[in-house]
């Protein structure tokens, strides 16, 4: 597409232009120039190293974490490292990860990765802090396959499933509903003698 004085029309130019004339911008973000392009302008994250101890939790924060929970996550970060950022505020107050947080001061971590994220209004922090948990909840299991992947990792890997969040009784209960939906030899066995005649 070209301008009227000849020269090439910017592809971003032309989809906010197409946008804002046919008034059907979500085609227009599902392309996901001018959709990617906004969210670098309003949240451009940069990871800042930070002693969890000098982070504020926030005193509202509706979810809870039990002690027993903490040790867990302290376990994965230990396992896989502090690879989940926490979110703060301008004045470093916890807004997601205070889990997190307490885990890293309970291993005695010195500084864990922070991202600030100024472009939200308090309002949209209020919101951003139950929605980063419940939506998490909204998802499901496909229970055979969870099962099938606790069984690779605690069977043929060899690998402590428990750092997952999974008791090692839940993965064995998982586990033995998978191996009640496979036959056996044994069962194939019979299956065949009857099926034959023998």
């Amino acid at each position: 597409m070209t301008d009227i004085d000849g020269s090439a029309t910017p592809a971003r130019k032309r989809d906010s232009e197409g946008c804002r004339m046919s008034g059907n911008c979500d085609d227009a973000l599902s392309f996901g120039v001018t959709k990617h392009s906004m969210g670098r302008a309003t949240a451009a994250l940069k990871i800042t190293y930070k002693d969890p101890a000098q982070l504020k939790p926030r005193a509202r924060t509706p979810r809870t974490h039990t002690a027993k929970q903490i040790k867990q996550i302290a376990a994965s970060i230990k396992e896989f490292g502090f690879i989940s950022p926490i979110l703060t505020d301008g004045a470093d107050g916890i807004i997601a990860g205070h889990g997190r947080a307490e885990a890293a001061k309970l291993i005695g971590m010195n500084d864990v990765p922070t991202v600030r994220v100024d472009h939200l209004t308090p309002a949209q922090i209020r919101a951003y802090v139950i929605a980063d948990n419940r939506l998490a909840e909204n998802a499901g299991w496909d229970r055979e396959l969870l099962a099938l992947e606790l069984h690779v990792l605690s069977v043929e890997l060899n690998f402590d499933v428990t750092v997952t969040g999974f008791e090692t009784a839940e993965a064995d209960l998982l586990i033995s509903e998978l191996n009640e939906g496979t036959p056996d030899e044994a069962d194939d066995v019979v299956s065949y003698a009857i099926s034959s005649g023998g």
